[in-house]
């Protein structure tokens, strides 16, 4: 409905109409200000959100990207539910506002900021900087350069710039009747080849 709820578990309910076009700084001040009317006390670094430009909010926009979540969900649900073992629930995650999920492996891999477990997260994306439109993807934590030697199904590619994985840009499967089935096939395929590194 094109706002910002906050709502407590003893019922209050906080919001804030996000279709005024707030600059970023505005919503980042009314968000803070409701969580502390609320109880909620911490410390917020304002510089994250710090942006006194207009912002346009474009409502048709923001329906048609609500609609393809929906649909990208359901279909994300339906492969995860496909899927054995430990996994996340799937989520909306703020920082590039992708739909996805993780399934945890088996193995401990160390890096620089310290060591973690094994990982396949699969979901759908908006496009990014890196990319020119919206695409499903299946990415494994660690990545070996040998999985880029499977085939992946008809319009799918292993992406190897910035991050690691099995991409399927929605234009192979926009005009597609068959598109869940081209999806659904592509996330099968590509979670098969990572799992065995993880």
């Amino acid at each position: 409905n094109h706002y910002v709820l906050l709502n407590t578990s003893d019922g209050n309910v906080h919001q804030i109409r996000i279709s005024e076009g707030l600059t970023a700084t505005q919503l980042g001040e009314k968000l803070a200000a409701q969580l502390a009317d609320l109880g909620v006390q911490g410390s917020i670094d304002t510089t994250r959100f710090a942006d006194d430009n207009p912002r346009l909010y474009a409502l048709d926009i923001a329906e048609r990207y609500f609609m393809a979540l929906n649909s990208a969900g359901r279909i994300l649900e339906q492969f995860r539910a496909e899927i054995a073992g430990e996994r996340d629930p799937l989520q909306l995650w703020p920082h590039h506002f992708d739909l996805a999920f993780v399934v945890l492996g088996n193995k401990k891999v160390s890096s620089v900021d310290g060591d973690f477990s094994s990982q396949i997260t699969v979901g759908f994306a908006p496009n990014d900087p890196g990319q020119p439109s919206p695409y499903f993807y299946v990415t494994p934590f660690p990545f070996e350069e040998k999985l880029t030697h499977n085939k992946l199904p008809d319009g799918a590619v292993w992406h190897t710039a910035v991050w690691q994985g099995a991409l399927l840009p929605y234009p192979e499967i926009a005009e597609r009747d068959d598109a869940e089935t081209q999806i659904m096939g592509f996330l099968r395929a590509a979670y098969e080849y990572e799992k065995e590194v993880i």
